[in-house]
């Protein structure tokens, strides 16, 4: 599966290169927390396996996106989710990994939600629950790639934070796209992630991840409010939860 999934990746080795390693990196680490996480739920090993598959390839739009735009910036016309889910089950390419087609209608949801705001309506409870687990997955690792694997200072273009942002915040919920106006705005949409973890044994490492994120943004104190009631809030998850 890894093989035939660097087999694609490599067909995108181009001027873009390093974009390229970042999401190929990405995917291979949401791949091996994705198994991790099903491990630690309690799922079957067919489920388990189904998981890392769906972490696996959960971002392969990102690599058409780069090849088409040049950058990882959100575009209007172009939802990774979607192009990820055309390429799988419309060009084929999910015969590459050897997947029981009855399957493919639940890694198609997964993908397809893993990069909305919210999980479209479904009564299909498994359905729901692997789009659940990728989403938190892939949350840790933005917040890993945000934090501990990179270092320096963000820049805040912007020496504010717009108040429909700080509303979310302070409503729990995630930022909706049209609500971003400013850099900062981009910034604290990240800190709102922590009000859309699913599962009780990702709130720690979303935790964990979050506080090294806080350390590149704490010279201003845009978001010391924003980081602090994301903080609490998953503390009162923990505690109640875990």
């Amino acid at each position: 599966m890894i093989e035939n999934f660097l087999n694609y990746v490599s067909n995108y080795d181009t001027e873009n290169k390093e974009l390229v390693v970042l999401k190929l990196e990405h995917s291979l680490r949401v791949c091996e927390n994705s198994k991790f996480l099903a491990e630690q739920l309690g799922l079957e090993k067919r489920e388990v396996e189904l998981a890392s598959k769906i972490g696996l390839l959960h971002d392969i739009g990102r690599f058409e996106q780069i090849r088409k735009y040049g950058s990882l910036k959100p575009v209007s016309e172009f939802d990774h989710g979607k192009v990820g889910v055309k390429i799988l089950f419309e060009d084929g390419l999910i015969s590459d990994f050897e997947t029981d087609e009855n399957l493919y209608p639940l890694i198609s949801f997964a993908i397809e939600n893993h990069n909305r705001l919210k999980i479209e309506s479904t009564s299909d409870e498994k359905k729901k629950k692997f789009a659940k687990l990728v989403r938190d997955v892939d949350k840790i690792d933005i917040m890993y790639q945000l934090g501990p694997l990179k270092k320096e200072i963000e820049e805040i273009d912007e020496p504010y934070v717009s108040p429909s942002v700080i509303e979310a915040i302070k409503e729990h919920r995630p930022v909706k796209k049209y609500e971003v106006a400013t850099n900062a705005d981009i910034i604290a949409t990240r800190f709102a992630y922590g009000f859309d973890i699913n599962y009780a044994i990702a709130l720690k490492p979303f935790r964990d991840h979050l506080k090294d994120y806080y350390d590149r943004v704490r010279n201003s104190n845009l978001f010391d409010d924003i980081y602090q009631e994301v903080l609490d809030y998953l503390e009162e998850r923990i505690d109640r939860e875990c």
